[in-house]
């Protein structure tokens, strides 16, 4: 594709302007598309730099184990039963010493839904791991990081960085060679460290995904592998098209849930608040996942995870899909 315009951005906003005409807004999606924190950048960066996903593992693992490599996993955790649901992973990988890693990044929003996820995915992935007859001796830790992208605080956490582990409130003693331990970073607290830290290489990198590309940042090797990375990533058309494609699906669902609420609120006048509202919401959710299963050619499960549809409500928009139906 010949690029006319002066700038990446003007020709993706040209781009969504013809596709998808002026519905919707061509900068804030080419915006989004363009962030660092995007989930396609996100993930590209992760699955093709291993110095970068090595500094991020080595960062949970901590400074005392020193790991030499890591490789990408699967991040589709598959279903052991029928009932099961399906599980995404943002990034996950495998360390030379047998770890396992789940890598996260959250920007639309961080509730408790998504801690009880971030859980889920773990004990999961846990789980999955043992082999058939082997022992539980044998099992590796899983660590996660969880970034903080929302540019608000997460539930209670209202520091830069919160460590969990098993540990014993009553004597202060963490339990030894627990299985899971989550580490929330929150990008927009970085503003309370030092710069002295910044000469850290992973605060270098939260760096740049916070200010989306740093450039107040010092130079360095790993900022300058960020932003080529960038380039590269964002020169690839049809990667680009199928990130602009996924934007302006959560876009759609964005708009009509607002316009849901608004006419739920009103029919709520005559027929009750609160049921006005709910009826506003289940028929723009159930109208927005047949959009997205139609339009990204996927499964319910797939466009329930696109959408944040928490687990208790999963059933419920099935059963109202199939009535539908």
């Amino acid at each position: 594709m010949e690029i006319k315009e002066k700038s990446i951005e003007e020709k993706l906003i040209r781009i969504v302007e013809e596709n998808f005409g002026r519905e919707f807004n061509a900068k804030e999606i080419v915006s989004r598309v363009l962030d660092y924190k995007n989930d396609g950048f996100f993930k590209y960066l992760l699955t093709h730099s291993s110095r970068i996903r090595n500094v991020m593992c080595q960062y949970i693992l901590g400074e005392d184990i020193h790991l030499k490599k890591t490789t990408i996993r699967e991040t589709y955790l598959n279903k052991q039963f029928i009932n099961d649901k399906y599980s995404i992973l943002d990034i996950s990988a495998n360390d030379d010493l047998g770890n396992v890693y789940n890598i996260e990044m959250q920007c639309y929003g961080l509730d408790d839904s998504d801690f009880k996820r971030f859980q889920y995915y773990a004990f999961k992935t846990i789980a999955t791991s043992l082999k058939s007859k082997g022992n539980y001796k044998d099992l590796k830790p899983v660590y996660q990081l969880i970034i903080n992208g929302t540019g608000k605080d997460a539930m209670d956490l209202n520091k830069f960085e919160h460590r969990f582990r098993y540990y014993d409130k009553l004597h202060k003693v963490e339990l030894p060679d627990s299985l899971y331990s989550v580490n929330y970073i929150q990008l927009h607290h970085m503003n309370d460290l030092n710069k002295q830290e910044f000469l850290n290489t992973f605060l270098q990198i939260m760096y740049m995904f916070k200010t989306n590309g740093g450039h107040d940042i010092m130079e360095s090797d790993i900022v300058r592998e960020m932003r080529d990375m960038h380039t590269t990533y964002t020169q690839d058309d049809d990667r680009i098209l199928a990130e602009i494609h996924e934007e302006v699906s959560k876009m759609y669902y964005e708009v009509r849930l607002e316009n849901s609420l608004e006419k739920g609120i009103k029919q709520g006048i005559k027929q009750g608040r609160e049921q006005g509202i709910k009826q506003g919401k289940d028929e723009s959710k159930i109208e927005d996942l047949q959009m997205l299963m139609d339009s990204l050619n996927c499964d319910i499960d797939r466009a329930m995870d696109l959408l944040k549809i928490n687990e208790g409500n999963r059933q419920k928009y099935k059963e109202l899909m199939n009535k539908n139906n």
